[in-house]
């Protein structure tokens, strides 16, 4: 059975090597937009458009296949934030969850068409994550701070963060589970797979 996962994430590609010895990562390339307000159902949305948009490319070529697409967003005070625009943008969004608790919100599509057909399982997994006061200064270091490639670390991150990064000294606490804030949430993905 082919296996493949929607998104050229690392993060998501690390975490997948856990589930599947063998898998194919096609990103999906569609607009990520929705008109739900709701964080999971909004998260919800946009990974199961990442999986429609995959599985129409291989249908007619695999009999049977996995196809998992996953989308994350933070959530605070009723905002969505999804990835930064820019610099200041992502200044704006780490004053908004620095001192405070916030949620993380990754939504799950897998579909399955195997001998016993055509399934598609969608959920939203959330953690709440606690952060640190924080400092104008260490706002600002945290926004210029570069990892090893030179990137920004908030680049390309959901509320402008990675919690397993630079940024992990100003995590106070999580609620919840870890690798749903990196992305990927590998227990219940597990669980609703049913690979007892």
């Amino acid at each position: 059975m082919r296996v493949i996962l929607a998104s050229a994430s690392p993060r998501r590609i690390e975490l997948m090597r856990r589930l599947f010895k063998d898998f194919d990562v096609m990103p999906a390339c569609g607009e990520e937009k929705s008109e739900e307000t709701a964080p999971d159902k909004y998260v919800i949305a946009l990974a199961s458009a990442k999986a429609f948009e995959i599985e129409e490319k291989v249908k007619d070529s695999e009999d049977e296949y996995i196809i998992i697409g996953a989308d994350t967003v933070v959530s605070k005070d009723g905002n969505i934030l999804g990835k930064p625009k820019d610099s200041v943008d992502a200044e704006r969004m780490i004053h908004m969850l620095e001192g405070d608790k916030h949620q993380v919100y990754t939504g799950v599509s897998l579909i399955v068409n195997d001998s016993m057909g055509r399934r598609n399982i969608g959920f939203a997994e959330k953690t709440d994550v606690k952060f640190n006061k924080m400092t104008r200064e260490e706002i600002i270091d945290y926004i210029n701070y570069r990892d090893e490639n030179g990137s920004p670390e908030w680049e390309d991150k959901a509320g402008a963060y990675a919690i397993q990064g630079y940024c992990s000294k100003y995590i106070a606490g999580i609620f919840g589970d870890f690798y749903n804030v990196v992305g990927f949430p590998i227990a219940e993905i597990y669980r609703r797979l049913n690979f007892k």
